[in-house]
């Protein structure tokens, strides 16, 4: 081995020798006679030994000063890695990483005999919530899963975040797994000394990119697994409602009353920033001042206008003024809500719409009622109460500004686009309504001033009319490419030529080119590629980790769950285009069974072949009336099916598509329950007994295949707020969880009752409510809403979105 003491001293005279060589040769490019400092790098040789059981690669190696040197353990069988030292170095699984060299040092490490029953294996875990690939626009997720190990656990780290550990997992269907009226994951096995945990971590993810969820797991034998599950969250952000700020070129809209969201319309990229507003509406209509380089807003709550402007060079929020809104004859109407607001540049003045509404549909049940506010005098003064000063009535949902006047829109009557003079005292009409015809519903106007012109923007299509003149010119030449089902925001990005539409009912951004006409998605939140889609019913083949909705157009779409993909894979020709009922999933033939009120189809998913199992023409029986729901019953190979008509179950044969009556009220006991207005049904396949959930009567019952006898369960199921979601005729789909006996209800939220309990907890989801839930093995829940899959946590109120 070198000496490391020798080769200073060496290196130390060969440089003298050298320096004086290059002094006495005038060289070096200094002046003759100036010394020359010349510095040489050290260098260490660190040595690596094993003791008995391993090996160290490499045994040895030569390091730089300051540099670092890594090495690889690698136990022999039957062996396992004891301790590892030197060189202020640390342990990454196998690798063994020194500190920065600064002194000679050497790594030791040592192994020690397994016992035959010794723990030589790092826990497993799996990520629960979210999916493992799933979207979410919050800053932070809440992870949360089961570890299982034969040692005592000793750590859970999710992305370095050390996770907390809930203890042990109870056993399925035990008293414990029962306490929690959403049902926490349920331990598969509890033999051989086994341990299963559940645990659960809050991790920040990067906004508006995609984060790797990674799961570090540890036991006591010091045994580390670094990647024991990885999820993948995507977070996307949509801009519902939002301002251009024209002087950065940004979209600024806010994602709470503390986080304000600004999207660069060139580079796409979101970046968000911390704002000081006083609470979450302080800025509830916005607009863009661009002689302040601020966001001017109001907000309108208990009959009191608050006007707040937003600093967006500090993001410091000022309030300029606070004043009652009282008017005359506001004792007619029921209630008013501040509903849009315009901006005059030139006069540093904003303009406050305000929509009264009573009772009715009729002109008089509503008024439109204008306030105009001078930043400058710090004035807030009353312009039209519902009419004009000359005596014009006033109607509109919103309001922009032109140098012609204040736009409003009118779609009563035959009024359409008007001016209404910025002192109030007039209203011209621009457009008829019926000019307006082939735009749908209107839904925004946006003035261009350099066209002077305006854009009328509908649901189904874009219009340009001249201030001057009220000529019309179609901009999208009939329909949108891409139709708007609702309307967040609309703004000119006159440096891109574009308007620039927010759908936030698609969670999409829409750009249309103001020459050509042309339309496509600017931004869009979204998880998976394929087909948009409407899901109603849901079932999944947990197996292949596919699930497959059915739609209210007939489209039968799959979902690939590991990476959120559509792809459609049959469209049933229903004759009447009805609402589908149900679809049946039966996994060993690989079929699904589509149900309508009057009609039932068998798709082979393989195939993708689409028959027609059982209808009026096809089998022979009772027939049907108003199919509503249906369950395999494998062993009697057949399906039940409910008929909100008739108090009858009805069977059909899976090989001749005959019809027969499984129960009715002539053979059965309680009769007293009845199944008409019946929606839903479910199988519990051992104890042979269907739930069946009623719309009409509001409740939950069984009924017993063997004997016919009929049980009320309940009419009652409360969420936190005490609210009964058994009411307003609202439940609409049943799912059974062999697992816990746990039967799960959509309506209003999620109603879940238990069996052996009897009791029923209800979680009120009252946006974006569930129309049909799965459950997996793992009693993961998955749920179909109106335009997307996705997991909710009802122990936790969360929700991810799986594909969209």
């Amino acid at each position: 081995m070198d000496n490391p003491t020798f080769q200073k001293h060496h290196f130390f005279l060969t440089a003298i020798f050298t320096s004086l060589l290059i002094s006495g040769c005038g060289g070096g490019g200094g002046k003759e006679g100036a010394p020359t400092n010349t510095k040489i790098p050290t260098s260490y040789t660190i040595p690596a030994t094993a003791g008995e059981g391993g090996i160290i690669e490499p045994g040895s190696q030569s390091v730089q000063s300051g540099a670092s040197a890594s090495f690889t353990l690698i136990p022999e069988s039957n062996y396992i890695l004891s301790e590892v030292t030197g060189c202020n170095g640390s342990l990454t699984d196998s690798v063994y990483t020194t500190g920065n060299i600064s002194s000679q040092c050497s790594i030791v490490a040592t192994f020690s005999l397994v016992e035959s029953d010794a723990d030589i294996t790092a826990p497993t875990a799996e990520i629960l919530y979210p999916w493992e690939i799933s979207q979410t626009n919050d800053v932070a997720v809440r992870v949360k899963g089961i570890a299982t190990d034969t040692s005592d656990i000793a750590s859970i780290k999710v992305n370095g975040i050390t996770a907390t550990i809930q203890g042990e997992v109870a056993s399925a269907g035990s008293e414990n797994q029962r306490k929690n009226k959403f049902a926490a994951e349920t331990a598969t096995s509890s033999e051989n000394n086994v341990i299963t945990v559940n645990w659960e971590a809050i991790v920040e993810i990067a906004s508006g990119d995609t984060t790797d969820l990674v799961v570090e797991t540890a036991d006591i034998h010091g045994n580390i697994n670094s990647q024991a599950d990885i999820a993948k969250v995507i977070n996307s952000k949509t801009l519902e409602s939002f301002v251009l700020d024209s002087k950065e070129q940004r979209l600024l809209s806010f994602a709470s009353y503390k986080e304000l969201i600004s999207f660069d319309v060139q580079s796409r990229q979101f970046s968000t920033s911390t704002v000081n507003l006083d609470f979450e509406n302080s800025l509830a209509v916005k607009a863009y001042n661009a002689n302040d380089h601020a966001l001017i807003g109001a907000s309108f709550i208990d009959s009191q206008l608050v006007i707040s402007s937003l600093d967006l060079t500090t993001n410091d929020l000022f309030r300029l003024k606070a004043q009652e809104i009282v008017l005359p004859g506001d004792a007619d109407f029921l209630w008013s809500k501040l509903s849009d607001m315009a901006f005059d540049q030139q006069s540093n003045a904003a303009y406050f719409l305000f929509r009264y509404f009573g009772e009715g549909a009729t002109p008089e049940a509503h008024k439109s009622v204008i306030f105009k506010y001078s930043l400058d005098e710090n004035a807030l003064n009353l312009i039209a109460d519902g009419v004009t000063q000359s005596n014009k009535t006033l109607d509109s949902d919103f309001i922009t500004y032109s140098e012609k006047g204040l736009l409003v829109f009118t779609d009563s009557g035959n009024n359409g686009i008007s001016i209404l003079k910025p002192d109030g005292s007039d209203i011209t009409p621009l457009t008829t309504r019926s000019a307006l015809a082939d735009l749908g519903i209107v839904l925004s106007l946006v003035v261009d001033v350099s066209a002077n012109s305006v854009y009328a923007i509908g649901s189904t299509g874009i219009v340009s009319a001249n201030l001057d003149s009220g000529a019309i010119t179609a901009l999208t030449s009939g329909t949108l490419t891409n139709r708007f089902n609702n309307l967040g925001s609309a703004v000119l990005d006159v440096a891109n030529n574009r308007l620039l539409i927010s759908d936030p009912f698609l969670d999409q951004m829409l750009a249309v080119d103001i020459s050509s006409g042309e339309s496509g998605v600017f931004m869009r939140s979204s998880v998976g590629s394929g087909p948009a889609m409407n899901p109603r019913h849901l079932v999944l083949d947990e197996a292949k980790n596919i699930a497959y909705v059915g739609e209210d157009d007939g489209s039968i779409t799959a979902i690939d769950l590991a990476s959120g993909d559509r792809s459609e894979i049959a469209k049933i020709d229903h004759q009447y285009t009805a609402i589908m009922s149900s679809v049946i999933f039966e996994k060993d033939n690989g079929l699904l069974y589509i149900i309508y009120p009057d009609e039932v189809f068998k798709l082979d998913i393989n195939s993708r072949q689409v028959d027609v199992l059982s209808d009026r023409s096809t089998g022979t029986g009772i027939q049907f009336n108003a199919l509503t729901g249906a369950v395999l019953d494998k062993g009697n190979n057949r399906l039940v099916l409910t008929d909100s008509t008739q108090d009858k179950l009805i069977a059909v044969d899976l090989t001749t598509g005959n019809r027969s009556i499984v129960a009715n009220t002539e053979s059965e006991t309680g009769n007293d329950v009845s199944l008409i207005g019946t929606v839903d049904i479910a199988l519990d396949v051992t104890a042979n007994i269907v739930f069946l959930l009623n719309q009409v009567q509001n409740s939950l019952f069984s009924l017993n295949l063997n004997s016919g006898e009929r049980k009320l369960l309940t009419t009652t199921c409360e969420d936190n707020l005490g609210n009964n979601l058994f009411t307003n005729e609202s439940v609409q789909t049943l799912f059974y969880h062999a697992a816990t006996e746990q039967l799960f209800a959509t309506g209003e939220g999620i109603l879940v009752y238990d069996i052996k309990d009897k009791s029923c907890a209800a979680d009120g989801i009252y946006i974006d409510s569930p129309l049909d839930i799965v459950v997996t093995s793992h009693n993961q829940i998955l749920a179909a809403t109106w335009l997307d899959l996705r997991q909710l946590d009802l122990e936790s109120d969360l929700k991810a979105i799986i594909s969209k």
